[in-house]
C-alpha cells in the first residue's frame, strides 16, 4: 500500500533543468572551462559534491570543492530570481489529487534549501508540501538512498509505503535502494536510462493515479 508521495524537484515539479545548464555554463566559463550538454547529463539529479569533485579533477581547478559548491549556490540564487520558471505540465493536477485525498507529500531534492524554496515559491507549489529535504541535509547524495530514507522518517511513514517520482537514473537508483516504489519521468533522460524504475512515464499525464484509488 502506498501512503505517501515523495517528489524530486528539478525536472519533476519545476521545469528548471534547461535553465540550470545555461546558468551553470556561464559559471563554468567564468572559471575557465567548458562543459557540453552531453558531458553535463551525468550530473543531473546528483549532488553538488559529486559534480564539483568530478569537475575539479577533470579541469584541475584550484578551489576547494566546498568553495566551488558555495560559489555555484550563490550564482544560482543570483540568476534565478529574474528567470521565468513554470511547474512541469500536469504536476498541479497530481498534487491537487493527492491533497484532496490527504496523501502526505514531500520534496527530496539535491538542490540547496534556498533554491528549493525559491523555485517552489515562484511556481506556487510550496503550499503542497509538508516536508522538504535538501541535498545539504545528507552526507551522501543520490544514488545513495539517504535523502529518501530521511524524508520518509520526517513523514513518519515506512519507506516501503512511499512512492518516489524522479527524472534521473541516480534518483531512481536511490529510490529503489530505499525500497520505495519508483516512478520514472522521461523529462531529462530517455526510457532506456530509467528502465530500472517500477513504472515509466512519458509525461505526467500518465501518472499512476490508481495507486490511491
Amino acid at each position: 500500500m502506498i501512503r505517501a508521495a515523495i517528489f524530486d524537484m528539478d525536472g519533476v515539479l519545476v521545469d528548471s533543468e534547461p535553465h540550470y545548464f545555461a546558468i551553470n555554463s556561464q559559471l563554468f566559463q567564468k572559471l575557465g572551462f567548458h562543459v557540453t550538454l552531453e558531458e553535463y547529463q551525468p550530473f543531473i539529479g546528483g549532488s553538488a559534491q559529486y559534480m564539483w569533485s568530478t569537475l575539479k579533477k577533470r579541469f584541475h581547478l584550484p578551489q576547494p570543492v566546498s568553495e566551488l559548491i558555495a560559489l555555484k549556490r550563490n550564482w544560482l540564487l543570483e540568476q534565478f530570481p529574474s528567470i521565468t520558471v513554470s511547474p512541469m505540465p500536469g504536476i498541479v493536477r497530481i498534487l491537487d489529487f493527492l491533497h484532496d485525498r490527504s496523501i502526505p507529500r514531500a520534496v527530496a531534492s539535491s538542490s540547496s534549501r534556498p533554491m528549493i524554496e525559491l523555485l517552489l515559491t515562484k511556481t506556487d507549489l510550496f503550499v503542497y508540501f509538508s516536508e522538504i529535504t535538501d541535498g545539504e541535509e545528507v552526507r551522501h547524495g543520490k544514488p545513495d538512498p539517504e535523502i529518501f530514507l530521511l524524508t520518509a522518517k520526517k513523514l513518519g511513514i515506512d519507506p516501503e509505503e512511499c512512492m518516489v517520482l524522479e527524472d534521473s537514473p541516480k534518483g531512481i537508483e536511490a529510490a529503489n535502494a530505499a525500497s520505495m516504489f519508483s516512478v520514472g519521468l522521461c523529462s531529462s533522460h530517455g526510457p532506456e536510462e530509467l528502465s530500472h524504475a517500477d513504472i515509466l512515464l512519458e509525461s505526467l499525464e500518465n501518472f499512476p493515479f490508481h495507486l490511491w484509488k
